[in-house]
């Protein structure tokens, strides 16, 4: 999560460690470094100016400062200044103390950065915590400028400090000592400033040590406003590196990494060498380290109240186009998805629907809760572009769609017919359950060829026939295409029809007739069943548009219901037509008067495709004679006639026209003469 533009991407699961107060800051002189405190190095410069001393002529001391062992030095200059005589040992050891002391006196500056650090190292009952490495008091400071000098936080130091795990672990703790602040009221307490305090602290007593590893075992351990070549880097991170091979409880520690604009590959890898997971960020200039702060202030308000801010964030992000949002906004747009309480704040931002596709793209509908997106949905049940966004997204779940429906009842006059009529499309299509019709054609062509007619072993024919209505939305040439509200299903949807038994291929339809048993009466039960069923399937149809009193496209994707090279790539409806077909043929050969009834059943319908599957039934000259077939013909309307069913109209006609009484084909005949009445065809 990217806090700030330019700041460092903080690793989602540490956001989340701490929303749940699970995050224990150690802060080094970098943090004070922003309010003029110095370095390391600064200050032991500071303490050799303040005795009236230098190191250069020195040659441990001068080496020290060379290879940055600033421990080693202060305890070289303890040693050479103190000598053997203990009290002058304590007397160099108070002067270096009293030059700290002077050295550290706190600035008359705001404290911004201490108090964020402050407020995001806390614990699940919002105690505020964190350890430092600092001497100084800034933290202490920072919380008092804040909350008043009535409300102190509670300031310990050195082998003293409540440990990780105990029911006290609150307030700033000072695990190398702190320096005295008369304003506060606190006293100073031992120092680990030399290389010898730090050998008892990390190695000899080694109460440091435990105090390391307990808080790593107890807490996500972040660090901050160190190098890696710090003397407390050294002795903290190689503790809790080599016990981490051998105690697996040990929690991730994570380190603020600057680095130069071409260093970021190097400081990297001497973090990770230290066992830290790096979270890098650039300092231009090596000392600009604005770019941190100003993500961990941004961080500090976001924790303060995690819901507040992700809904002002979302709004902000959300009310740009989708298509203009930068990389690392949807990254953050997705972030913000993941979070419980993404559903209400996108219900209150309330994007335009162009929105879902992108939350598509992100994988957001895919990983997110079933109804995260219902507030936002409701509040557009009305707009066509929800119904278009939502029928582009094949991730949102079947759950989302069946709570629908009862929302579109509660509210039809708002919603409006014709949405109200493409919801219900869309629902129909994302509530079927695929398993109930998946592997439907190998599953009828083992039952049927077995012999077995049963209610399953039919159902599965329908399921591997029955033509399946897969909705997408709609394509538009431009950006935005046509901004007419709609008038028509096809304006907000496309719909298209397939069959299971598609996916196997044509040669399937022939090899399912075949698998059905050569028994007249479990022939025409199937036959009456698939009609059935493709009379549903062409309501839905009509319901979604499909089929419309302009352009029929059921009929219209098959070219010839009598087998015919143009059916090649039919889908849709042309599978369980096929089989009829065949099936009918099949059946009516064995039982010619039973095969009777189909074609004026076919050519009474409403639908064109089942008035063409009639008169293909009339083409069999051995059910239907002559006349019943003509009277079909001079009885058709001239849209079928002339257009709709012009393909089985011809074959009909030069099929069986000699078998035409006379004055049927008179009749006929003076049809085609005249042709169709101008306007009807």
């Amino acid at each position: 999560m990217r806090f700030h533009s330019d700041g460092p991407d903080i690793p989602n699961e540490l956001v989340a460690v701490q929303e749940r107060g699970d995050i224990v800051f150690i802060c080094g002189a970098g943090v004070s470094m922003t309010v003029g405190l110095p370095s390391f190095r600064k200050l032991v410069e500071d303490i050799y100016s303040d005795l009236g001393d230098g190191w250069s002529s020195h040659v441990a001391e001068a080496d020290g400062m060379d290879t940055k062992a600033y421990d080693r030095v202060v305890r070289s200059l303890e040693r050479r200044l103190g000598g053997d005589d203990g009290k002058s040992v304590q007397r160099v050891r108070e002067q270096i103390r009293a030059a700290v002391n002077k050295a550290l006196a706190p600035p008359a500056t705001a404290l911004d950065a201490h108090y964020d650090i402050l407020t995001l190292s806390r614990d699940s009952e919002l105690r505020n915590r964190l350890v430092t490495t600092n001497f100084d008091t800034l933290f202490e400071r920072a919380w008092i400028a804040k909350k008043g000098a009535s409300n102190p936080i509670k300031s310990h130091a050195g082998a003293s400090m409540p440990g990780p795990l105990a029911a006290g672990f609150t307030g700033v703790m000072h695990l190398h000592g702190r320096v005295t602040d008369e304003e506060l009221k606190l006293e100073e307490s031992d120092l680990v400033l030399t290389s010898a305090e730090f050998g008892e602290a990390y190695l000899r007593s080694g109460w440091a040590t435990r105090y390391i590893y307990d808080l790593v075992r107890a807490t996500t351990v972040v660090i901050v406003g160190y190098t890696a070549d710090d003397p407390p880097m050294r002795y903290l991170l190689e503790v809790i590196d080599a016990d981490r091979e051998r105690f697996k409880d040990l929690r991730p520690v994570y380190a603020f990494v600057a680095h130069d604009p071409d260093d970021s590959a190097k400081q990297c890898t001497l973090w990770k060498s230290k066992g830290a997971i790096p979270i890098p960020y650039e300092t231009p200039t090596g000392t600009d380290h604005s770019k941190l702060y100003a993500t961990l202030g941004v961080w500090a308000r976001y924790a303060e109240d995690p819901t507040k801010w992700r809904g002002a964030r979302m709004m902000e992000l959300l009310a740009q186009p989708p298509e203009v949002a930068t990389v690392a906004q949807l990254e953050e747009v997705k972030w913000l998805l993941s979070h419980a309480d993404a559903g209400g704040n996108l219900g209150a931002t309330n994007p335009s629907p162009d929105w879902m596709r992108k939350f598509s793209e992100l994988g957001a509908l895919r990983d997110s809760p079933p109804m995260l997106f219902w507030p936002w949905v409701i509040k557009n049940l009305e707009n066509p572009a929800m119904i278009e966004a939502c029928a582009d997204c094949a991730a949102i779940k079947q759950e989302f769609f069946r709570a629908l429906t009862f929302e579109l009842s509660r509210r039809p006059d708002k919603i409006g017919k014709l949405n109200a009529t493409a919801w219900h499309v869309l629902i129909r299509t994302r509530t079927e359950d695929a398993s109930d019709w998946m592997n439907a054609t190998f599953e009828a062509k083992r039952r049927l060829s077995a012999g077995d007619s049963s209610f399953g072993a039919v159902d599965a024919l329908r399921g591997a026939l029955r033509p399946h209505s897969l909705v997408r939305r709609v394509f538009r040439y431009g950006a935005k295409g046509n901004d007419a509200p709609p008038t028509k299903i096809g304006d907000i949807l496309t719909v298209e029809f397939h069959a299971e038994v598609e996916q196997a291929g044509q040669q399937e339809f022939s090899a399912l007739v075949r698998a059905v048993p050569q028994d007249a009466n479990v022939e025409f039960s199937i036959i009456d069943n698939l009609l059935r069923m493709l009379m549903d399937s062409l309501d839905d149809a009509a319901d979604s548009g499909f089929i419309s009193p302009q352009y029929d496209r059921a009929s219209h994707q098959i070219p010839s219901i009598a087998p015919h090279g143009q059916n090649e790539y039919s889908r849709g409806f042309y599978p369980v037509v096929r089989v009829i077909a065949d099936l009918w043929e099949r059946a009516a050969n064995r039982d010619n008067k039973r095969g009777r009834k189909y074609a004026p059943w076919c050519l009474d319908q409403k639908y064109v495709l089942l008035n063409r599957l009639g008169l293909h039934f009339l083409t069999y000259n051995g059910v239907h004679d002559g006349a019943e077939a003509a009277e079909a013909l001079k009885a058709l309307s001239n849209s079928l006639f002339w257009n709709q069913a012009r393909r089985e109209q011809m074959k009909l006609t030069a099929e069986r026209w000699n078998d035409f009484p006379q004055e049927l084909r008179d009749a006929l005949e003076a049809r085609i003469i005249a042709g169709p009445p101008l306007g009807e065809a």
